[in-house]
């Protein structure tokens, strides 16, 4: 460290970024709590669009950031103002957050009086093709 600090004296680093902001080489901003040093890190949501009229041309613009504030420690999503639109592929809004039925299915799940209800007409329908056909052809 330039102050003459031990950089193997990790409490005193940690100590001299709390409180403080930088931001990194891939440009996201990560922020230290003042207390416990511990980071907080901004994500920025990318979009492809196209630079030229011929769409030829296409690179990743900033359409918004996600971050998380130090002191309630809550997620924020923050549209970028004068962003593009973002273009989803083959639709036309974003894709939902969870699948309807849950990732196990475990919102969908079918009551057991459902599932007699559909196996109760379908026994009475078998068993009355078959006394049709034992009366019929018997």
């Amino acid at each position: 460290m330039v102050d003459g600090h031990d950089p193997r004296n990790l409490t005193t680093l940690v100590d001299r970024i709390k409180g403080r902001e930088i931001e990194s080489i891939s440009s996201i901003t990560i922020q230290f709590d003042d207390d416990s040093g511990d980071a907080f890190v901004s994500f920025d949501v990318r979009d492809m669009t196209k630079f030229s009229l011929d769409d030829h041309i296409k690179g990743m613009v900033p359409v918004a950031q996600i971050t998380r504030n130090i002191n309630s420690g809550q997620w924020m999503y923050e549209p970028i103002v004068d962003a593009p639109d973002v273009h989803w592929p083959n639709r036309t809004s974003p894709p939902i957050d969870y699948p309807p039925c849950g990732y196990a299915g475990e919102f969908c799940k079918i009551p057991n009086y459902m599932a007699a209800m559909c196996v109760i007409p379908i026994s009475i329908i078998v068993i009355g093709l078959i006394v049709y056909r034992y009366d019929n052809h018997g």
